[in-house]
């Protein structure tokens, strides 16, 4: 099955779907994380779902719905930046933010495996710079 990573770096997407669950998930988390700091996503939910990726705990289906609310709360906040201010360095932080929480809400899947891609994807689409998420899989999958 295709995803949107293949798009953009089909490489990664292989080295993803080598990987073993433990380091599947390191790597997730290390991108997805670098995503939620470049981006200055600080909402509760994603902040603790990201904790629980570095734990290794069950992420709540409570907790997940809290991230899910928070994803579409940022989408939606883009979409309005978006419609007043246009591709405004306002909108693009909104979006940045947005996409960073969609990240985490894939890292989080109980299908990990499946949503992987997906994860690294929106990750990198809130950096926007495909070289950081290669280097951070180079340094966390040496």
């Amino acid at each position: 099955m295709t995803s949107r990573l293949d798009t953009i770096a089909p490489e990664l997407s292989s080295v993803l779907m080598a990987c073993d669950p433990i380091r599947l998930r390191r790597v997730v988390w290390a991108v997805v994380a670098h995503a939620a700091v470049s981006s200055t996503l600080s909402e509760t939910p994603t902040a603790r779902a990201l904790g629980c990726l570095v734990t290794g705990e069950t992420v709540s289906a409570d907790l997940a719905a809290a991230v899910e609310r928070v994803v579409i709360g940022l989408d939606g906040r883009a979409f309005d930046v978006h419609d007043r201010e246009g591709d405004s360095p306002s909108y693009l932080a909104a979006f940045s933010r947005a996409r960073a929480a969609a990240a985490v809400g894939f890292a989080i899947s109980a299908d990990l495996e499946h949503d992987a891609a997906e994860a690294v994807y929106e990750a990198w689409a809130a950096t926007g710079d495909i070289e950081t998420v290669r280097a951070v899989f180079a340094l966390v999958l040496p």
